[in-house]
């Protein structure tokens, strides 16, 4: 038997004798469906029971693994594989974080999500995407401060160059 796309065993009890659904069963399974179409995996297996394991597709590049369907709906994350590399790119970034003599002030949730950073400069803490932390691992103020400091020299650099080359004489 098939339910909304999934291949079911014999033994799963879908309908009562009366032939109106077990709610109880139908709403484990819908949950579980709507898990997997929300996360874009695939159940490879025939269902059984939500305590009995079934073989997931993540679709992420990592053979299919065997999950309960139980443990599935509840978690955050699918493959296993990808949580565990998730983990190391956490502490990865904390460590740079500590290394370049700032300050985590939130939690770091993923490369695209935004934390909150002390850069220990005197400025307020910021918010910073963790990935272009990576690559820009500065106050952005102080980045905007020294930026104009340059701009400002260049500019009186410039001015001085052509008050020399005119022959004119600043006052």
């Amino acid at each position: 038997m098939e339910y909304r796309g999934i291949r079911l065993a014999d033994s799963v009890k879908l309908y009562k004798e009366n032939g109106e659904y077990n709610k109880k069963i139908k709403r484990g399974l819908d949950e579980l469906i709507d898990v997997l179409e929300k996360n874009g995996h695939c159940l490879l297996s025939e269902f059984h029971k939500s305590v009995e394991r079934v073989l997931i597709d993540f679709k992420c590049g990592h053979e299919p693994q065997l999950v309960l369907p139980s443990n599935y709906k509840r978690q955050k994350f699918g493959c296993l594989k990808c949580a565990y590399k998730a983990k190391e790119k956490k502490n990865e970034f904390v460590l740079l974080v500590k290394s370049n003599g700032h300050e985590l002030l939130s939690e770091y949730t993923g490369i695209h999500e935004r934390v909150l950073i002390d850069f220990k400069c005197g400025h307020e803490p910021q918010e910073r995407v963790a990935n272009s932390y990576k690559w820009a691992s500065y106050c952005g103020k102080c980045a905007y401060e020294k930026q104009m400091k340059n701009v400002f020299e260049e500019g009186k650099q410039n001015f001085l160059l052509a008050i020399r080359t005119n022959g004119h004489k600043a006052l």
